[in-house]
């Protein structure tokens, strides 16, 4: 990102909910400034309450140094709007020897979009985009989420095995700031082991609503009805959202089902659970590489090959089959593709026990 920005480009907005990416882009435009003179040509300015002659007079100030005069505006976002409307008619009154970086704080997500306030104003990010640079670090896709947790790990000189990096997919891809807390404690945590593991994931990772969910997914593999539907209870009243808390619910839900569907395969061919062969090429083939096969990949995790071997006795295939029906007709419910879907709880709940049933 870095290198995709021009030497004479005079101001970049920096925004979304990555903190680590956006921080280090700040950093390294930061280096533009002559080294021998940075004290005096670069300058860190709070946005809130600041004047947009403040700004611009900042931005103005001739460089010392052979390099640029790099001004960082930190919380943008908490500019006033008229300062904001001000510095948007006024880029082009920034010097080519200048470089002013407007860095937002983390946006908050409300039904997938930033709440008001909490970014530029769009007058803003349009004059950005037209005579500067816009680098949006927004929610990433769940394959970018998975190459950015490994990028961080790599960064600290550590691997993440597949069933690890599984537990941080389930984290919410919009709460950024908890993905990167949650690393950096792992990280400290592990100190100079290098290798990391699920089991070492669950020791670190913050105890709440992930934690209940995890056990209603045991619930449900064990096809214990009861207990499921008293842990969603509680999930329900641990969390802020019920829609959120739903789709977090199924998903998670759906991910249990899947892993005892394949423990189930591989009870078929004596491949899991005590007295088992090991794995053979053939049916490793057939499984997805970030499902049991991983687990089993893992003697640390043996544990959860017997307790995921233990979870498909109590199911038949046509069980199983049923059961994904009714998480695929709970999700259509909560979308609004199909009827229902006015109470996402009571979705759940039905979802729950057609499953047990």
């Amino acid at each position: 990102m870095h290198a995709d920005i021009p030497l004479e480009t005079r101001i970049v907005l920096i925004t979304g909910t990555q903190s680590a990416d956006k921080a280090k882009l700040a950093r390294d435009l930061a280096t533009r400034v002559d080294s021998d003179f940075a004290d005096f040509d670069s300058e860190t300015i709070a946005a809130d309450g600041t004047p947009i002659d403040r700004l611009l007079s900042a931005v103005s100030t001739a460089p010392f140094g052979d390099g640029k005069r790099v001004v960082l505006i930190t919380h943008a976002e908490q500019l006033d709007d008229a300062t904001q409307k001000k510095l948007a008619s006024g880029i082009d009154k920034i010097p080519s020897s200048s470089l002013m970086i407007l860095l937002t704080g983390e946006p908050v997500i409300e039904d997938g979009k930033a709440k008001k306030g909490t970014t530029v104003i769009t007058e803003l990010a349009t004059a950005v985009k037209k005579h500067g640079k816009l680098a949006d670090f927004g929610v990433p896709q769940k394959d970018d989420l998975r190459a950015y947790v490994e990028r961080l790990a790599k960064a600290r000189g550590k691997q993440l095995r597949p069933d690890a990096i599984a537990l941080f997919m389930d984290l919410p891809a919009d709460d950024m700031r908890r993905l990167e807390t949650e690393l950096g404690k792992l990280f400290d945590y592990m100190g100079d082991e290098v290798v990391i593991h699920a089991s070492d994931v669950t020791e670190v990772l913050t105890r709440g609503p992930d934690e209940v969910i995890f056990k209603l997914c045991d619930a449900l593999g064990a096809r214990r009805g009861g207990e499921a539907l008293r842990l969603l209870d509680s999930t329900f009243h641990l969390g802020t959202k019920p829609d959120g808390t739903a789709l977090r619910v199924l998903t998670m839900l759906a991910r249990q089902i899947r892993l005892v569907h394949q423990a189930r395969i591989l009870l078929e061919y004596r491949m899991i659970g005590r007295g088992a062969v090991p794995l053979s090429a053939e049916v490793a083939a057939m499984l997805p590489a970030d499902g049991i096969k991983a687990t089993l990949a893992n003697p640390r995790m043996a544990w959860m090959g017997d307790k995921l071997a233990t979870q498909a006795k109590q199911w038949t295939f046509e069980g199983l089959e049923a059961a994904l029906i009714a998480l695929e007709h709970a999700d259509g419910a909560l979308k609004g593709i199909v009827p229902g879907g006015d109470n996402p709880r009571e979705i759940i709940e039905e979802c729950i026990i057609r499953m047990c049933s």
